[in-house]
């Protein structure tokens, strides 16, 4: 049926109906099985070899199963471990985002600090420049 399926473009959501109601066969045949045992005699009696096809396409569902569970657990914690990566790297770029941001700080301090330091080493100079001009007046130096 899936081949047909394929042969006339149906698209993977058809196909994952036709899996998704087998699906839905098989388990509630196996619940009714576990459910109530002697149904499996019956429907082996009525059947006859066919029941024997039931009984193993159960039993690789049931194996199915429990390989999907599985790889969704694995899956599940692979996850959390890429997720729990992905935390840390976060918090080693905020912790150097925060380093930076101190140490910009304090590099806007002590360029503050030199931008008044030369400010006033300046108006030392003019003060100076003043007063040797009055000095050169006073000894008559061209």
């Amino acid at each position: 049926m899936m081949d047909l399926l394929k042969a006339n473009g149906s698209s993977k959501l058809a196909q994952l109906a036709v899996a998704g109601a087998a699906g839905s066969l098989l388990s509630t045949l196996l619940f009714t099985f576990l459910s109530r045992p002697e149904r499996m005699f019956q429907l082996a009696e009525q059947w006859g070899p066919w029941a024997t096809l039931v009984f193993f396409g159960l039993y690789i569902f049931d194996r199915r199963v429990a390989q999907g569970v599985g790889l969704m657990r694995e899956s599940a914690v692979a996850t959390a471990r890429v997720a729990d990566g992905q935390q840390r790297l976060a918090d080693a770029v905020q912790s150097l985002a925060q380093q930076n941001l101190v140490r910009q700080k304090d590099t806007e301090m002590v360029l503050d600090a030199l931008a008044e330091n030369s400010r006033a080493t300046l108006s030392e100079l003019h003060r100076l420049a003043g007063e040797v001009e009055q000095l050169k007046e006073r000894i008559q130096i061209p």
